[in-house]
């Protein structure tokens, strides 16, 4: 979904973009309650991880639904490093490693 985001801000399609990240808060929401079932290691690593993915897309969505200046001053590659990173963590999770 990221990448569907990404390739909807360059091409300037706010309200495509808009919807992506609504999408992925869903997801996200979902996730945090299959978190809720594990064990407290892995609730904490999958927490963590997952708040990073929050906080970058509520980024984007405040920038999304403010004025055109506030979009152009986020680091789309900062964030999506931020991301990649969070999602390799949840990764990890899902191979029964905590990190």
């Amino acid at each position: 979904m990221w990448g569907d985001v990404k390739t909807a801000l360059k091409a300037g399609d706010r309200e495509k973009a808009d919807d992506k990240v609504h999408a992925v808060g869903h997801l996200l929401e979902d996730f945090e309650g299959l978190l809720s079932k594990e064990e407290a290691v892995l609730q904490d690593a999958g927490k963590k991880a997952t708040a990073v993915v929050f906080e970058c897309f509520e980024t984007l969505d405040a920038a999304l639904h403010g004025p055109e200046e506030e979009l152009k001053k986020i680091d789309v590659d900062e964030l999506g490093t931020r991301l990649e990173a969070a999602v390799e963590s949840l990764k990890s999770l899902a191979k029964g490693d905590a990190k």
